[in-house]
C-alpha cells in the first residue's frame, strides 16, 4: 500500500509538471488566423519581392525582428531599393533557412502601427510568400494558384533610385572630405616649412 501511495504521488507530480510546462511553453508562441489570399492582398500597402539581409538585425520591436530587405521589384506601391521590413521573432529561423537554400520572398506589407519606416507582413506569415526561382513554394493549391496568378498578371517595377537630394548629399559629402584633406595637406606643409 505504501509503495502504491508513493508511486501515485510521483505519477501525479509528473503529470502536474508536464501540464504546467506545456501550458507555459504555449504561452509564448503566437498564432495567426489564416487569411484568404485576397484579404492579404487587399490589406497590403506595398507588395515587394526580394531577400532579407539577415547579416544585420536591428533591435526587436514588439514581436518583430527588423531587417533590411533588398527589393527586386515592387508589385504594389513604390519605394527605395532597401526597406526596413520585419519578420515575426518566431519565424526568423525558417525564413533564414529558406533564403540559405536560395529562396526569396514575395511580401505583402503594411506599416507598423507605431514605428515609423518599419514594414510588417500582413498578419505575420500570411504576408510572407516563399519563392524559389520565381515560383511560389509550400502553400496549399488555392493559395499557390492565387499568388502564381498575381505574379503573372502584375507588372513589377524596379525600386526607385536615390533621389536627387540623396545623391547631392553624397556629392557634397565627398567634396567636403576632399576639401578637408586639402586643408590638412596645406597645414602639414606649413608646419614642415617652419621647422
Amino acid at each position: 500500500m505504501l509503495l502504491n501511495n508513493k508511486f501515485l504521488k510521483v505519477l501525479g507530480s509528473l503529470l502536474v509538471l508536464m501540464l504546467v510546462f506545456s501550458f507555459f511553453s504555449q504561452a509564448y508562441a503566437t498564432s495567426w488566423i489564416s487569411l484568404k489570399s485576397e484579404e492579404v492582398e487587399k490589406r497590403a500597402q506595398i507588395v515587394v519581392s526580394g531577400r532579407y539581409d539577415t547579416g544585420k538585425q536591428y533591435k526587436s520591436i514588439d514581436m518583430w525582428a527588423p531587417f533590411n530587405f533588398k527589393v527586386d521589384a515592387y508589385y504594389k506601391g513604390s519605394g527605395p531599393e532597401v526597406i526596413l521590413s520585419s519578420i515575426e521573432n518566431f519565424d526568423v529561423g525558417w525564413s533564414v533557412e529558406h533564403q540559405d537554400k536560395g529562396g526569396s520572398f514575395l511580401l505583402f506589407l503594411e506599416k507598423h502601427p507605431t514605428k515609423e519606416g518599419l514594414w510588417v507582413p500582413v498578419a505575420g506569415p500570411n504576408g510572407m510568400v516563399l519563392l524559389k526561382d520565381g515560383k511560389v513554394q509550400a502553400l496549399d493549391s488555392t493559395k499557390n494558384s492565387f499568388y502564381e496568378k498575381y505574379l503573372a498578371e502584375m507588372q513589377g517595377s524596379q525600386p526607385e533610385e536615390a533621389s536627387a537630394s540623396e545623391a547631392s548629399l553624397y556629392v557634397y559629402g565627398g567634396l567636403f572630405l576632399v576639401l578637408l584633406m586639402a586643408v590638412g595637406v596645406l597645414v602639414g606643409k606649413r608646419r614642415r616649412a617652419r621647422i
